[in-house]
């Protein structure tokens, strides 16, 4: 519905905000690969990793274990360390194709 795109969109330009604090020696990015899967925010570590970041203001219990195809894509082409969900106020962590996949609430920052 209208009313929860724009719920969406303020939570997610909520977490842009508190990855600005990070105060990150480059601007945030977001990625889309040519077959359209996108990356909400791609931060670069002060070591010059891509950090993808992912928001989902809800999460089921059940997607807590997977990273879904976009993120898939991103690890794939770069092999990320750590990987990020953004979530109201779920906190859990699994490792995934080499990747720790951490959700974690938008009022925390990520550890770089």
């Amino acid at each position: 519905s209208p009313a929860q795109r724009i719920e969406g969109g303020l939570f997610e330009n909520a977490c842009f905000l508190r990855l600005k604090e990070l105060n990150l020696p480059e601007s945030i990015k977001f990625w889309r690969s040519t077959s359209g899967a996108e990356v909400d925010f791609v931060i670069t570590s002060p070591n010059g990793e891509n950090i993808p970041i992912e928001v989902k203001m809800s999460m089921s219990p059940k997607k807590t274990k997977t990273m879904g195809k976009s993120l898939i894509s991103f690890a794939n082409h770069y092999q990320p360390k750590n990987i990020y969900f953004y979530t109201r106020n779920t906190e859990t962590h699994f490792n995934k194709r080499g990747s720790t996949v951490f959700f974690i609430p938008y009022h925390k920052l990520p550890m770089l």
